[in-house]
């Protein structure tokens, strides 16, 4: 335990410190930490785009579109989200 890097070990749990996410480096979070909200984050993108196009003739039919026209914001929100996703990678990389 010399090092600001090193993991806290327990007797119950060898890996307690980085579950629990607790600060193991100088610059933050432990790697497992971004792992896990990273991961969380992505799974909520998918199940929020999968309700969506599941609702795609409940709009339709309430929003008095065509099919179409809902498909197209769809998209155009997973590519905003898939682009605003790749930009806060890159920023947290930096």
């Amino acid at each position: 335990m010399e090092n600001s890097q090193t993991l806290i070990v327990s007797s119950q749990n060898q890996y307690s410190g980085v579950l629990l996410g607790e600060v193991s480096s100088e610059k933050g979070f432990s790697k497992w930490s971004v792992l896990i909200i990273t991961s969380l984050s992505i799974f909520i993108i998918v199940i929020d785009t999968t309700m969506m196009n599941v609702s795609i003739t409940a709009l339709v039919a309430d929003l008095d579109t065509t099919v179409n026209g809902v498909q197209g914001a769809i998209t155009l929100y997973a590519v905003v989200i898939a682009a605003l996703t790749l930009s806060a990678a890159k920023l947290a990389d930096i």
